[in-house]
């Protein structure tokens, strides 16, 4: 039972990631190399 419910949280998660990701990709890459560079 509990095993099932990770694996579903897991999958929704995942799932909700993603669609993070496609929505935020741009602002997020431009954020990590302002990041970086910054801390080189």
């Amino acid at each position: 039972m509990v095993q099932l419910a990770q694996q579903q949280y897991r999958i929704l998660f995942r799932t909700g990631l993603h669609m993070m990701l496609s929505e935020w990709e741009p602002s997020l890459l431009e954020a990590l190399e302002q990041k970086f560079t910054a801390e080189q």
